[in-house]
């Protein structure tokens, strides 16, 4: 039955009004009524005065009066009602383009995920980089499986999957043993105990459970997390349990009591994976932030991070002997890394479902590699020729640099942004007060590293905007920081160190907050404008001060007339120790802004001046 417009349930209306509309719009009925009831009144005069037309002639005035008005009301009502009906076309006709709109979006998408789908798999149907060799495919879950991880013995491979479900699977014949069941939520990541006694898993329900692994109980849940678990690793030595969470943090826990020891900060974006080097030195996360970075076990630093992947890092895994690392992204590759010179050694083409999946995992004894094919849905075991792989040359040569980050800060109009200039070895000129946010390079410099590789050293000069009303966004951009110089005015008439309390409070706050994983932090005082009549303050409590506060040097300079720059810049170069700066390997030889730009503050707060900066300059 066709839907008529007074039905259309996307266009409702009371049922009287709509009645009165559609009398209105069909008008030609209303003169039809009106000759009806003068037909009445007319044989009513008949068969009352016994004479046509007595009642017309009588009471005339009375009709066409009435005509009269009942013809206004009667066009006023048309018009009316008219407007209502191309309003109501107009809407309807808006509506119906909208869902038309949609449909073709849907459409559309559809089909770009359908292309996207044939390239994946025709990305997989290509033959596998030498040294590669599939040995087995194993299917069974009812969802997608998020992760794969083999027993010590190598004996047995684990699964987890969206089913809720942990599996246990004969790696040699690739039959089911045992499925483990008690998480609440999708099963995001299982590890074994280094003795091969338990199983670690995380979930969507935000704990962490041991199972006996003989048995299939579950042994005791770890809640702490504030935020979905994504993976969890044992320690080689069984010490100690690592995990990864939506919250951006790594966390270890002491295996045997549960107890949070540390949490590990610097990713900008959800941690998915986590894994102990064989040896237990480094401990290796993948993020949603497109990198790889590797924690130095024993200080629980950041010392180097890997920026090859295009899109989400979804897991790593060491191989047995450590020599090879192996990642898998969004970007329908898994790469291998020889862990010895952190160069790319091969690129293996897998689709995959764009899941947050933890499809990748080392065998513990024999160079033979997990993966998950077909939209990760099967599990792909691959026999690998490690020599063969470390004799293949990359296709294109990984740059190996480091970036350190000195910030100025200080009060608004102290003399910063004209001494951030001239230490960046650009002229001086005078400069108004502004809420930007300026970043230069300071220097850029070579320098050869083991094995015969050259590394790139970068510094990056931040000027940070003082006025109270900015200071709060500016603090947000404190993350990673080498080298802090504290300007104050040393001709104030007021406080002349109330900025310098206020900024070295903000920079320890934020060391606290980053850590263990914070960068070790240096601090000079810096003394500006000193040619316009020299320093107010006393050097006694210029002393009292230092010692308070536990700056590393004191300053005094002038950005106009150049004196004091040299020294300060030399002070700032020898304060950067790069030895303890985590080193990055990526594809880009000209290197886009460091990650503590590309993070958080990429997206800047009120118009801050942060963009590609090349030597002495920068864009906003």
């Amino acid at each position: 039955m066709k839907q008529t417009n007074a039905d259309d349930k996307r266009y409702p209306r009371q049922g009287l009004a709509n009645a009165i509309r559609w009398i209105f719009l069909h008008w030609w009925l209303l003169p039809l009524v009106c000759l009806l009831l003068a037909i009445i009144f007319y044989l009513v005069d008949v068969l009352l005065y016994s004479q046509p037309f007595a009642f017309f002639i009588r009471y005339w005035w009375l009709i066409i009066l009435c005509l009269i008005v009942g013809a206004g009301l009667l066009f006023l009502a048309y018009r009316r009602a008219e407007a209502h009906e191309i309003r109501k076309y107009r809407v309807l006709q808006q509506r119906r383009q909208r869902e038309l709109e949609e449909y073709e979006q849907r459409q559309r998408q559809r089909e770009l995920e359908e292309y996207e789908q044939r390239q994946r798999q025709e990305l997989e149907l290509q033959l596998p980089p030498p040294g590669f060799t599939l040995q087995h495919t194993l299917s069974g879950h009812a969802g997608t499986v998020f992760g794969v991880a083999w027993s010590p013995d190598g004996r047995l491979l684990t699964s987890a999957s969206r089913d809720t479900t942990i599996r246990l699977w004969d790696a040699q014949t690739a039959q089911l043993l045992l499925t483990l069941s008690g998480h609440t939520g999708t099963v995001f990541g299982v590890a074994w105990s280094p003795d091969g006694r338990l199983l670690a898993s995380a979930s969507f329900d935000t704990t962490i459970r041991l199972w006996d692994a003989q048995t299939a109980q579950p042994l005791h849940t770890l809640s702490g997390h504030a935020d979905t678990v994504w993976s969890v690793a044992w320690s080689p030595d069984g010490r100690l349990l690592a995990s990864a969470s939506d919250d951006t943090t790594i966390r270890l826990w002491d295996a045997q009591t549960a107890e949070l020891l540390h949490t590990l900060s610097g990713h900008t974006d959800r941690v998915n994976s986590v894994v102990w080097s064989p040896d237990g030195r480094l401990l290796t996360s993948a993020s949603d932030d497109t990198t790889i970075r590797l924690w130095e076990a024993a200080t629980r630093r950041e010392v180097r991070r890997l920026e090859r992947h295009t899109g989400r890092v979804f897991c790593v895994s060491f191989s047995a002997d450590g020599r090879l690392l192996t990642s898998k992204s969004t970007d329908g590759t898994v790469r291998l890394w020889d862990t010895h010179s952190w160069e790319e050694v091969t690129v293996l083409n897998e689709s995959s479902s764009n899941y947050l999946v933890k499809g990748l995992a080392f065998h513990p004894q024999l160079p033979i590699l997990a993966t998950l094919g077909k939209q990760d849905t099967v599990i792909r075991l691959w026999q690998l020729d490690v020599e063969t792989l470390l004799r293949h040359a990359p296709d294109r040569a990984t740059a190996h640099y480091t970036n350190a980050k000195v910030v100025l800060v200080g009060d608004s109009g102290v003399g910063k942004s004209a001494l951030g200039l001239v230490l960046t070895k650009q002229a001086w000129k005078a400069t108004e007060s502004t809420h930007g946010r300026f970043v230069w390079t300071f220097d850029e410099q070579a320098v050869a590293v083991e094995n015969g590789r050259k590394e790139t050293r970068e510094t990056w000069l931040w000027d940070m905007a003082g006025q109270p009303g900015y200071r709060l966004i500016h603090q947000l951009h404190l993350n990673e920081v080498s080298v802090a110089v504290v300007v104050f005015d040393a001709r104030s008439e007021t406080d002349p160190f109330a900025g310098v309390y206020h900024w070295e409070r903000a920079l320890r706050i934020a060391q606290e907050k980053q850590g263990s994983g914070a960068t070790l932090l240096k601090k000079l005082l810096v003394a500006a404008r000193c040619d316009r009549g020299g320093i107010g303050v006393s050097t006694t409590r210029l002393e009292a001060l230092k010692r308070e506060l536990g700056f590393d040097g004191y300053f005094e300079t002038s950005a106009k007339e150049g004196s004091g720059i040299e020294q300060l810049r030399e002070a700032i170069a020898e304060a950067i120790d790069w030895d303890m700066l985590p080193k990055v390997s990526s594809t880009t030889p000209l290197r886009s802004p460091p990650s503590f730009m590309r993070g958080r503050n990429e997206r800047s707060l009120f118009g801050a001046r942060v963009g590609r900066c090349s030597s002495h300059t920068c864009t906003s």
